[in-house]
């Protein structure tokens, strides 16, 4: 080979390489600078938080009674370890003592709601939660699941009170935008995984899950039931733009441009079984879910340069 082209192949492949180590560079600068540069979606967060703690006392106003009932037919079991009746000593109250547990878990999450976010409040909230759900267990539904996994990601939100050592504080709010994206990732798990079993289901395949989901008349709303689709080509229709839209999601919420199309779909998405299928609960803590989507990016000059 002439001693040029072995020359040439040499610069080529420096300049691959160096281009290479910018382009790395650049992303943990990138990667960093979105981790640690700011607090992110404060306000967004606050409503966040706010609104699954609220979430988590209404849903226990409205279904106290029925605990309480559970409670009469199933009591809890002895725990078999010391630190289980450490954790779960206020679903072990309830048994004896429901009214003073009531009230108890109920002040505890008030207070969560009205004073400023914390990690302790937040923790409580998520303690409490746990312990309701465990009493209740048996009329549990997939709401329930959500509302557990998205108070666990408040306590990181919760980012107060703030640290006063600055390696602390970088590594605070490092914690705070991992725990947002994480949250965000979680939900568009949720739709994504959702899809991938409805595509794999042949009720959903060709339609015909409407007509199984209306025959299920504990759960139809009956002043409405007219409105579920009612032939071969409308089920299959609505079938698959769910379909497309819980598989979508995941990929397509995080672009400025189409966000507010899924966004928007969700909620239309949410408030039918709401409506359609009385399912209020699982309805509103997907709405809520999608706050953190509305979290607005800080405008800050990013460490690097990426160009060649």
């Amino acid at each position: 080979m002439p001693a040029s082209r072995r020359i040439s192949i040499r610069c080529l492949t420096f300049h691959t390489k160096k281009t290479d180590v910018k382009y790395i560079n650049f992303s943990i600068d990138w990667i960093t600078d979105r981790l640690t540069s700011t607090f992110r979606g404060e306000a967004a967060v606050n409503v966040f938080c706010k609104a699954i703690q609220g979430f988590l006392l209404v849903k226990m106003l409205f279904s106290w009674s029925t605990s309480f009932l559970i409670l009469q037919y199933h009591p809890q079991k002895p725990n078999r370890y010391f630190i289980e009746d450490l954790f779960f000593w206020p679903s072990q109250l309830a048994y004896n003592h429901f009214i003073y547990f009531f009230w108890f878990c109920s002040a505890v999450i008030l207070a969560a709601i009205i004073i400023k976010r914390n990690y302790v409040g937040a923790i409580l909230v998520f303690w409490i939660a746990l312990n309701l759900n465990r009493i209740s267990f048996f009329a549990n539904n997939g709401s329930d699941l959500v509302l557990i996994m998205l108070l666990f990601f408040t306590i990181p939100l919760s980012s107060f009170p703030r640290a006063s050592n600055n390696k602390l504080f970088i590594l605070q709010k490092a914690f705070h935008n991992t725990a947002l994206g994480a949250c965000q990732v979680q939900v568009g798990l949720i739709y994504l995984l959702s899809g991938l079993d409805k595509i794999t289901t042949r009720p959903w395949q060709t339609g015909e899950a409407f007509k199984l989901v209306s025959k299920l008349d504990f759960m139809v709303n009956a002043h409405l039931a007219d409105f579920f689709p009612d032939n071969y080509l409308e089920g299959f229709i609505v079938s698959w733009l769910i379909i497309l839209f819980e598989t979508l999601f995941v990929f397509l919420v995080w672009w400025k441009e189409t966000r507010w199309v899924m966004l928007t779909a969700g909620v239309i998405f949410h408030l039918f079984i709401w409506i359609m299928l009385s399912l209020p609960d699982f309805g509103l803590i997907m709405i809520i879910s999608y706050i953190p989507f509305l979290a607005k990016e800080p405008r800050h000059d990013i460490v690097g340069d990426a160009s060649i």
